[in-house]
């Protein structure tokens, strides 16, 4: 995580209050269900995050050097030509979701890593892992033991359809979040985490590969991001997920009052 936003991120994260979801009928299909509703202010300050991203921290002499040649750097980061109002939703929906995994998940902070955030191009979107962690322990070299975990995310919100969310999410962690693709994915995060923390048997990611997916040492976190209005409907989708190995998967609902014009308010 970029360490210009990682205290806003803490903070955003301080505010999130995960409630349990229980489903009509209490299906036993192997996923665990929660919620997070966020408040105004937690919309605040998941604007302010993303402004972070978005707008470096750099020199003030350098600020002025540039204006002073006619260029707002501001201006160029944020007023994207081309930007889609999807995709900037879409990066603040990410941003929300880590909060979630590190304030009720547990996910190590330091060592969490957004393959797709901030984008090159807010024009497109990338498939995928959106969120990775780990808790790989320091002083081990050899094989997993039971306390190290592998932490995924998929992040994906609508404005219209609860049943293309949830086919869309269960194609991503199931179908997406293969061996073959977490391969190439470990190897960029091996080489971010080696740069993290230098003493870390690193290349340990990979024995991640064995069995997967493994209970053991995977937990997979699909993350639905809706307007509140889409309650009910999403209620009625959570009764449609396949069924799943106990323990890896769960599906975190992030309720985000005025979803549909929040684009407008964070650039």
């Amino acid at each position: 995580m970029p360490p210009r936003i990682a205290d806003q991120l803490g903070v955003l994260a301080g505010g999130c209050s995960i409630v349990q979801v229980t489903r009509a009928g209490g299906p036993d299909d192997g996923w665990a269900v929660d919620a997070w509703t966020l408040d105004a202010g937690d919309i605040e300050r998941l604007l302010d995050a993303y402004q972070g991203l978005l707008v470096p921290s750099y020199d003030q002499n350098v600020q002025e050097l540039l204006r002073g040649r006619g260029i707002d750097l501001d201006a160029l980061l944020v007023d994207e030509a081309g930007a889609r109002d999807m995709i900037t939703r879409a990066d603040l929906c990410e941003l929300a979701a880590a909060a979630s995994l590190l304030a009720a998940s547990g996910w190590p902070a330091r060592r969490l890593h957004m393959p797709n955030i901030p984008k090159g191009s807010r024009k497109k979107s990338e498939s995928g892992i959106d969120a990775i962690s780990t808790t790989l322990h320091p002083d081990q070299t050899g094989d997993l033991i039971p306390s190290e975990l592998l932490l995924l995310a998929s992040v994906k919100h609508t404005l219209a359809s609860a049943a293309s969310l949830r086919y869309a999410l269960v194609t991503s962690v199931i179908q997406e979040f293969t061996q073959v693709y977490l391969t190439t994915q470990l190897r960029v995060y091996e080489e971010r985490l080696r740069l993290i923390e230098p003493g870390l048997t690193t290349e340990r990611l990979f024995l991640f590969l064995d069995g997967f997916p493994d209970a053991d040492h995977l937990r997979i976190v699909a993350v639905a991001v809706v307007d509140p209005g889409m309650e009910q409907d999403l209620a009625a989708q959570l009764l449609k997920l396949p069924d799943v190995p106990d323990g890896v998967y769960s599906m975190r609902i992030l309720y985000v009052p005025g979803l549909a014009g929040l684009h407008e308010r964070a650039v």
